[in-house]
């Protein structure tokens, strides 16, 4: 069973065309080496981006897509590849942040590690994402390795003069190394969601694992990157967690900081935090200064002190806005005073990665509103 609304399901519309989907997986099948690499099974390649434990198969036998597909493409090798990209990943039709995490995902070192090949698959991909606005591009490095990213051109390639060298609008959308490759998409129930959100103890106190503030002793490691204003607003999203999902939380802020978005993390502003009335500063960053907040959801965070007042705060700004300014992130089926049941969310199961593309998805909407 899916646990939840389909990750693969378009919520909104592409910018990647299918027509560009199709040129780009034709050559890519083509190609004398396996789109997958030889280090690992065409299953296991996809399901680094695509949760297949928690989709159903059509088959009851098997009872999730990854059993479907392991019987089908390894025991009995009846479906090809066409048959897996198109009919169980749905690459044509895939949103643009999935689509452009699989083309990455060809290029990760651990799946291809010359340095010739992923030049050609770099050249085949831009050549035909660029007129989309869209290109492959460098995202990071994982033991002295490149990693990439999909990543939005200024100017889509058709439409610029001859000559003209583009301008990046965005950021990488990609997920750094360090990230679990067996943790993926789940949920998407709804549109797409920022995130931000905690409290500090003065810079070089040690972090404390009890007490009633255990929830926000941090020790600062890292300020956030500047970037271009985008709103008003001093953020863009800030992020509300329990301690529980701290180190989700973390990685959430440094993906959304190498995207280039104006986030708001505990750690990454500690000296700012340091000797404020934090009841007042929070209240204020929660209600006024970004323009969402992402939520995550667990049963810590309906009982923790300083997560109350977060949450207290954020939802006097949606009521008094009546907006989308909540977006929850769901580690359990906690039900939160004041939040509706209606709203919207998507599953912790997610990357954090891949969560802070649809962060940049959603910014880029409400941009577009």
């Amino acid at each position: 069973m899916i646990r939840g609304p389909d990750p693969r399901a378009l919520r909104v519309p592409n910018a990647i065309s299918e027509v560009t989907r199709r040129a780009i997986i034709d050559e890519l099948l083509m190609r004398d080496e396996p789109y997958y690499g030889c280090r690992m099974t065409q299953v296991d390649f996809i399901n680094r981006f695509l949760p297949l434990t928690t989709l159903g198969s059509t088959d009851s036998r098997y009872g999730n897509l990854y059993n479907d597909l392991v019987q089908h493409t390894i025991r009995n090798s009846d479906y090809t590849d066409v048959d897996v990209l198109c009919r169980h990943v749905k690459i044509y039709s895939c949103p643009d942040a999935m689509f452009g995490q699989f083309l990455a995902e060809t290029l990760h070192p651990i799946v291809r590690d010359s340095a010739g090949e992923r030049a050609k698959l770099l050249e085949l991909y831009n050549r035909h994402l660029n007129i989309d606005g869209f290109e492959i591009a460098p995202a990071g490095q994982v033991s002295g390795r490149p990693t990439f990213g999909l990543r939005r051109l200024a100017t889509p390639a058709g439409t610029r003069a001859a000559g003209n060298t583009p301008t990046m609008h965005g950021a990488v959308l990609s997920r750094p190394d360090h990230a679990n490759i067996n943790t993926s998409l789940d949920e998407l129930a709804g549109s797409f969601y920022a995130n931000v959100p905690d409290v500090v103890k003065p810079v070089g106190a040690p972090v404390s694992a009890s007490g009633p503030n255990a929830d926000r002793a941090v020790t600062p490691t890292r300020t956030s990157a500047p970037s271009a204003p985008v709103s008003p607003r001093k953020y863009d999203v800030v992020l509300s967690f329990a301690s529980e999902q701290r180190s989700y939380a973390k990685r959430v802020a440094e993906a959304l900081q190498s995207r280039g978005i104006k986030y708001f993390y505990d750690e990454d502003h500690a000296v700012h935090l340091w000797g404020k009335d934090m009841v007042e500063t929070l209240g204020k960053i929660y209600s006024g200064e970004s323009r969402f907040c992402v939520m995550f959801i667990s049963e810590a965070y309906a009982k923790k002190d300083w997560t109350i007042l977060e949450r207290r705060n954020a939802l006097v700004r949606a009521l008094r806005e009546r907006s989308e300014y909540i977006l929850p992130v769901r580690f359990d089926d906690t039900v939160l005073d004041g939040l509706p049941e209606t709203v919207g969310y998507v599953s912790g199961n997610l990357t954090p990665e891949v969560l802070a593309d649809l962060v940049v998805e959603k910014i880029r909407q409400a941009d577009h509103t």
